[in-house]
């Protein structure tokens, strides 16, 4: 009597398990529709992003290569004004000054 409550027992447990086994199987390998869409939005987002990221480094790049080129433009323009403004406008603090016979420019 007990081995047949007991075997009785078990066969009617056995389709209740094996459906949560088959349940774990598809939870576990089986994705969902959704679940694809998901996976595609986060490749779309990170390729998004990826190339974002590469855009801003090439950027760096080009300013770091091209940046000693565009401060020796700025040099070489300081330089030139600087000249220029010598030769346009003499020194303020100058004066004629006679010595001899002789006109000298006398600077301070």
């Amino acid at each position: 009597m007990k081995k047949f409550l007991i075997l009785g027992l078990i066969l009617t447990a056995l389709p209740l398990s094996a459906n949560a086994i088959d349940g774990d199987i598809a939870g576990a390998s089986g994705i969902q529709v959704h679940d694809m869409d998901m996976l595609r939005e986060q490749y779309f987002r990170r390729e998004e992003y990826n190339d974002f990221k590469e855009m801003k480094e090439e950027k760096a790049r080009f300013w770091n290569r091209n940046k000693s080129a565009q401060e020796q433009i700025n040099d070489l323009k300081q330089e030139i004004k600087q000249e220029q403004q010598k030769v346009a406008a003499p020194s303020k603090r100058s004066e004629f000054v006679e010595e001899n016979g002789q006109l000298k420019i006398k600077y301070y």
